[in-house]
C-alpha cells in the first residue's frame, strides 16, 4: 500500500498551528498558539517513546512522523492539532523537524511520488497546553 493509499484510508485532518512570539514589558519572550495557519490530511505514526526521571517525576516523550500529501508549509515548532479549538484535550503534535523529499537532490517535485510533506513530531502533554490557554 502507497503512502497516499495510507493517508486516504487511515488519515485524519490536521490544523498546522504557528506560533506568535511577544515581548513582555519585563523582558520575557512568550510563545503563544492561537490560528490555524493551514489544515491537511495526514496519517500519524508514533515511532517510540522514551522516558526519563525529571526532579522525581517520570516524564515520557512519545516521537513520530506525519505523512501529508502534496507541498505543506510547514515550521519547527508549529503544532498539529486535530482540533483548532484551544484547550483541546486531543494529542498535541510539535513539528521537530519537516523536509519534502521531492525536493531533495535533482528530483523534480512533479513526481508524484514524491510530491508529500513528511514532518517529524514530539507529543505536547495536552494539560500543558491547557494550561498556556488559561494564561
Amino acid at each position: 500500500m502507497s503512502i497516499e493509499a495510507i493517508i486516504d484510508t487511515f488519515g485524519r485532518t490536521y490544523y498546522v498551528i504557528r506560533p506568535t512570539i511577544t515581548k513582555a514589558t519585563d523582558g520575557q519572550f512568550s510563545r503563544t498558539y492561537s490560528d490555524s495557519v493551514a489544515s491537511a490530511k495526514g496519517f500519524y505514526q508514533p515511532s517510540g517513546t522514551s522516558e526519563d526521571v525529571f526532579q522525581g517525576r517520570q516524564n515520557t516523550r512519545t516521537t513520530g512522523t506525519v505523512y501529508f500529501k502534496g507541498l505543506l508549509d510547514i515550521r519547527i515548532d508549529d503544532e498539529l492539532r486535530e482540533t483548532d479549538l484551544i484547550g483541546s484535550t486531543s494529542p498535541v503534535l510539535r513539528v521537530v523537524g519537516a523536509v519534502n523529499p521531492g525536493n531533495i537532490g535533482s528530483v523534480s517535485v512533479s513526481q508524484s511520488h514524491l510530491s508529500m510533506t513528511v514532518v517529524e513530531v514530539v507529543e505536547v502533554n495536552p494539560k500543558l497546553v491547557l494550561e498556556e490557554a488559561a494564561l
